[in-house]
């Protein structure tokens, strides 16, 4: 039989193993490494702050891995030798391997801050933090969180939906534009501080002090030094791909994951990798990017098993699509926004289109605000963004148009469903709506020029 190694124990690396071993019964036997205590789901970590969800529920059983005849070995891999197909772990065990799944994900970035290793503070990663955030704002007011990211927001968000007093500390001048255009960042910005969360952007951390039972955090923002005394800390400035053990290996590294191509291959036969610790290729541009989303990893890991298995389907590139629900709000985006795009295609056309989330007759509607991105010679849809509510299946069907590469036209003439709980109006499907209105533009173009 032939061995599948797999490195790293999230969605990525158990997909690739149990994808495989289903395919070809009989052909492979597969092992982990997990590093990991358990098999843990982040997503759910805020819903577990705002009690909508135990802690417990995410944890997963060993199991559901090992009913498909995966096996689990608790060790941390920290060598790889390509040449002699051999993975060294930390307990100085050698595990041999034909097919190598590297799988070793992200970790939390962690700024330095003068003091904050000396004081108590809390990432947002794995099931021990959920728990350490869990017990510290037992009783507690203030809490302060670093980074105004997808994980800040949410985090943020959690905390006063727990009655707590929250402030976001962000180094850069806005939310990132990767994230969101600014048409969408002030809507986000100003439902946070509508639901009393305090943003300050441009903010240096000078230092942070424990000052008895209390964290004092001294900053520096538009020249004026500040201090902000809070209850708990918890950092939420991003994530690094964990690429060490490939780059050691000799395996291609980009500056934010590894590089792999269409078949999840690395440049080292026999030897893929998939989900937060690569730079998968971008469905619109074809060029390696960064894809960190759950969503990503699991598809990425099920070409990597399919490949393993001898069935030629290629990975058709990320989108890059992703959505948060926030204190009563949603948004989400596929592709590129209207500045993203701007920086990779010289023509970019965009249509906006207002809507509610069901028939708007009904006294339960609520806003629903869509936004399409088309660009190049051919006006192919190369993003999606929406902001209100019930925006994530729209989504993703434009992920979808996307990945297909469709025209505005095509776009224009998809076939949708109307259903009076359930959608807009028949004349108000938001896609439909912000196609027909970037053709507009298109149209008015070409009448000023004649």
């Amino acid at each position: 039989m032939k061995k599948i190694l797999v490195i790293g124990c999230g969605g990525a690396g158990m997909f690739s193993s149990i994808v495989a071993t289903q395919l070809r019964p009989g052909k492979f036997r597969a092992t982990i490494l997990s590093d990991e205590e358990d098999i843990y789901c982040r997503c759910t970590s805020p819903y577990i702050i705002k009690k909508e969800a135990k802690l417990k529920d995410a944890i997963q059983p060993e199991s559901m891995i090992a009913d498909f005849g995966v096996e689990v070995v608790h060790e941390k891999a920290i060598s790889i030798d390509t040449a002699k197909k051999v993975v060294i772990t930390n307990k100085n065990n050698f595990f041999v391997y034909d097919y190598l799944v590297i799988g070793t994900g992200s970790s939390p970035f962690v700024p330095q801050i003068p003091g904050l290793t000396k004081t108590n503070h809390h990432t947002v990663r794995q099931s021990k933090d959920i728990y350490n955030i869990e017990n510290s704002i037992k009783g507690k007011k203030k809490a302060v969180i670093i980074g105004a990211g997808v994980i800040g927001i949410e985090m943020a968000s959690a905390l006063r939906e727990r009655k707590m007093d929250v402030i976001i500390l962000e180094k850069a001048e806005k939310i990132s534009s990767y994230m969101a255009e600014l048409e969408y960042s002030t809507k986000i910005l100003n439902h946070l501080r509508d639901s009393h969360i305090n943003v300050l952007f441009n903010t240096e951390i000078k230092e942070i002090e424990s000052v008895r039972d209390k964290k004092v955090i001294n900053i520096k923002r538009n020249g004026e030094k500040e201090k902000i005394e809070t209850d708990i800390i918890i950092i939420a400035t991003g994530v690094k791909a964990n690429k060490k053990i490939a780059e050691d290996a000799g395996i291609t590294c980009g500056r934010s994951g590894i590089i792999v191509d269409e078949k999840m291959r690395t440049n080292v036969k026999n030897v893929y990798a998939c989900g937060d610790c690569v730079m998968p290729v971008s469905a619109i541009t074809g060029e390696n990017t960064v894809s960190q989303l759950a969503s990503t990893a699991i598809h990425q890991s099920k070409i990597v098993g399919y490949q393993i298995a001898g069935f030629p389907i290629k990975y058709q590139g990320t989108t890059n699509a992703f959505a948060f629900k926030f204190l009563g709000r949603d948004y989400g985006q596929v592709g590129l926004n209207e500045t993203e795009a701007k920086k990779k295609f010289k023509i970019v056309v965009t249509g906006s289109a207002e809507s509610t989330n069901i028939y708007q007759d009904l006294d339960a509607k609520k806003p629903l605000n869509f936004k399409l991105v088309f660009a190049g010679p051919k006006l192919r849809l190369v993003g999606a963004m929406g902001y209100g509510n019930g925006i994530t299946g729209f989504l993703e069907v434009s992920s979808m148009a996307i990945g297909l590469k469709m025209s505005i036209l095509k776009v224009m003439k998809y076939n949708y469903i109307a259903h009076p709980s359930l959608t807009p109006w028949p004349f108000m499907n938001p896609i439909v709506m912000a196609s027909e209105d970037a053709m507009g533009k298109v149209m008015n173009f070409f009448k000023r020029k004649k």
